[in-house]
């Protein structure tokens, strides 16, 4: 089942005059098992909508489902709903906050009533899944690892909870190149081998390209456009994603210089194995006196 998002609406600090809407009458649906990209410029209100997804931001007015469950009703246990929904914030790593590794891990787990041998398998499992050996790190403080140790720690913490849906908030921040290859990479096996539905947000349009099935744009509080990866990347809403100040991404900009110059490439095409699959398919063709792509 998914996660059903109706009309919802939040304003920080109504009634003041600092009010300010972050969400404006925001509907959408996160599949099961979906890979989806929400992006949009900075104060679009990615962050608020994704805190009401796992109930640390409670409805009214609007409706979040997760699984069928009404995220808003009353007298309604959140316990559920977090077992489901695992959210990372940007920077995790500062959410460290026991004496070891194991600790940390362990702490969600131990929250729902499991036994110790039922804890120790999750926390095995979780640090197996981001690339920690469990008995080299269980014992050491989280305090004493690297920037990426610690942030894996943070997120294996949110794995032990064995959630259906990951939602990351800027994962990649702060991180450096390897860094952020490695954390996508596992984003993606999380995704296609574990059946983990994961909402990326993110302002880089490349990893969206690159990962995501499907993509939600939002702007001013509200969804400018919602659909599969090459709908909502594709020419015809290059422009208005140029416009909000988003980078389209390299190998778009590529299929569209080169449909410039007479290529006559699809205009879906956004990722970059299926642009050099199409430009060396077309370059065979053009050398072979083929007349379909253009002088």
């Amino acid at each position: 089942m998914p996660i059903v998002v109706k009309d919802l609406h939040y304003t920080f600090n109504p009634g003041t005059p600092w009010a300010v809407q972050a969400l404006r009458g925001v509907s959408l649906t996160i599949g099961d098992g979906e890979f989806v990209g929400l992006v949009g410029p900075i104060g679009a209100g990615k962050s608020t909508l994704v805190q009401h997804l796992n109930g640390l931001l409670v409805p009214p007015p609007g409706k979040v489902w997760v699984d069928g469950v009404d995220v808003g009703a009353q007298g309604r246990s959140l316990l559920a709903v977090r077992q489901r929904v695992g959210l990372v914030f940007q920077y995790p790593e500062h959410q460290l906050f026991a004496e070891t590794v194991f600790a940390d891990v362990a702490f969600g787990p131990r929250n729902l009533g499991l036994s110790a041998a039922e804890v120790e398998e999750r926390v095995q499992e979780a640090l197996a899944l981001v690339g920690l050996d469990f008995q080299a790190f269980r014992d050491r403080s989280p305090f004493t690892l690297s920037g990426g140790e610690q942030r894996r720690v943070a997120l294996a913490g949110v794995l032990a909870m064995r959630p259906r849906y990951l939602i990351l908030d800027e994962p990649t921040a702060g991180l450096d190149p390897a860094g952020r290859r490695e954390l996508l990479a596992l984003l993606l096996r999380l995704n296609r081998e574990k059946g983990v539905a994961v909402v990326l947000v993110t302002h880089h349009l490349e990893d969206v390209a690159e990962l995501a099935q499907q993509v939600v744009v939002m702007a001013q509080g509200r969804v400018a456009a919602a659909g599969p990866t090459s709908q909502v990347l594709g020419a015809g809403q290059r422009a208005a994603l140029r416009a909000l100040g988003l980078d389209v991404p390299v190998a778009a900009q590529l299929v569209d210089e080169l449909n410039r110059r007479g290529w006559q490439l699809p205009l879906d095409l956004v990722r970059t194995a299926d642009v050099v699959a199409a430009v060396a398919a077309a370059a065979r063709s053009r050398a072979a006196g083929g007349s379909g792509h253009g002088a």
